[in-house]
């Protein structure tokens, strides 16, 4: 039983619906169909878990949010990039705040540390990077 047919059943414990099926649909999948039947195991059509539509056997990569393996590489030596310059610049001492803004959404909406970080928006020279709205053949081409 799939974890998006789990929550349904057992919504009295606290799961909410909405929460998991919004975490599914930001998710990037392997658009393989070997991967994708390891990841859902009941997929029929569209899946509860995954942001993924199958048709006769086929990903429907209209409906779904799914990168070759290829891409998936590409991701991971862009991220391993981003993260060893974030590591050189901490290691000189720049360790500035600087969470990302998109739209409504900021990197602080999902980060465990507000408490202590001291991010204000209020202080002078405080402020989010703005993210312009990419489409995913401009974010692969980067």
């Amino acid at each position: 039983m799939t974890l998006w047919r789990r929550a349904r059943r057992h919504n009295a414990r606290g799961y909410r619906e909405a929460d998991i099926k919004t975490a599914a649909d930001e998710r990037l999948v392997n658009s393989q169909l070997d991967i994708i039947n390891h990841l859902d195991r009941e997929i029929e059509r569209e899946s509860d878990v995954i942001p993924v539509a199958v048709k006769d056997g086929y990903v429907q990569e209209s409906r779904s949010s799914v990168a070759s393996t290829r891409r998936f590489d590409a991701l991971r030596q862009f991220v391993n990039r981003k993260l060893e310059r974030a590591g050189q610049e901490i290691l000189k001492g720049a360790a500035g705040l600087r969470p990302y803004k998109q739209g409504t959404r900021t990197a602080c909406d999902y980060c465990p540390y507000h408490a202590v970080c001291g991010f204000d928006t209020k202080t002078a020279g405080y402020g989010y990077r703005k993210l312009k709205g990419m489409k995913p053949e401009e974010i692969w081409r980067r």
